[in-house]
Formats: structure tokens, C-alpha cells, sequence
């Protein structure tokens, strides 16, 4: 077998430049590329940052407003609410029920009408076709072999 006589270390050293250059200069075209063609790029934080800042400015409004009731305000509402008597029941207290003379009783609910019930039907049972077996072919006849002599 004959060694192939086009490699030869020169060749190989200059295949392997000629790549490398041609790597560099793949990266060289695409940071022009890159530079020209998107020179002016549009940045999302940018262009939605003042609609952002108008709102966080609104919340951070909203908040320090709630937080500016003069809290006195609010104890004496909560006071008020505590020391509020308790709604009208019939019964105040144990005693009290104990004291109390005894109500009518009221009458119990009539008993509701028992429901009748749809007699259950049978369920129809249809019966399975019968199986279809062909009928018996009939017995060949055996042909008697015909030999001229």
C-alpha cells in the first residue's frame, strides 16, 4: 500500500492556518454585522420604566396615606365596637333561663308522605343467536385411475 504523497507536514501546517484564519476572520464579519445592522436596540426596562415609576409612585402614595389615620382614631372605634352591648337574644344568661317562665312548645313538623316506589321492571333478556355451522361437504367419490395399456 502507498502512503498518500499529498500529506505532507508543510500541507498540514498550512490547512491548519488557513482555517484558523478563516475562523477569525467569520468572527471579525459578524461583530460588523452586528454593529451596524442593530445599532440602535430597544431596551424593554426603558421603554416600560416610567409607566413602572408612575405606578410604584401611586402604590407607595396609596400606602403611606392608609398608614397616616391617627391611630386614636381607631382605638376609639375599636373601644366602641368592644364595649357595644350584646344583640337582643331571648336567653342573657344561665340564670336568666332558669328564671324564665317556660314557652309553648311548638309543634313538631307533620311527618312527610312516604314516597312510592316504581315497581322495579324485569330487565328483557334477548336470547344469542344460534351458531350457523356450515353443512357437512359431501364425500368425494374416488376417481378410479385410468391407465391405457
Amino acid at each position: 500500500m502507498e502512503p498518500n504523497l499529498r500529506d505532507t507536514p508543510l500541507r498540514r501546517f498550512n490547512t491548519f492556518w488557513w482555517g484558523l484564519a478563516l475562523f477569525v476572520v467569520f468572527g471579525i464579519a459578524c461583530f460588523f454585522l452586528r454593529t451596524f445592522v442593530n445599532d440602535e436596540m430597544t431596551d424593554v426596562d426603558k421603554e416600560r420604566g416610567q409607566e413602572r415609576l408612575v405606578k410604584k409612585d401611586k402604590v407607595e402614595a396609596a400606602q403611606a396615606a392608609a398608614l397616616k389615620v391617627d391611630p386614636t382614631s381607631v382605638f376609639d372605634k375599636l373601644q366602641n365596637t368592644l364595649n357595644a352591648a350584646p344583640a337582643a337574644s331571648a336567653v342573657a344568661s344561665p340564670e336568666a333561663a332558669e328564671m324564665a317562665p317556660a314557652a309553648e312548645p311548638t309543634p313538631a313538623p307533620a311527618p312527610a308522605a312516604p314516597v312510592e316506589e316504581a315497581p322495579a321492571e324485569a330487565p328483557t333478556v334477548t336470547p344469542a343467536p344460534a351458531p350457523v355451522t356450515p353443512a357437512p361437504a359431501a364425500p368425494a367419490e374416488p376417481v378410479a385411475p385410468t391407465n391405457p395399456e
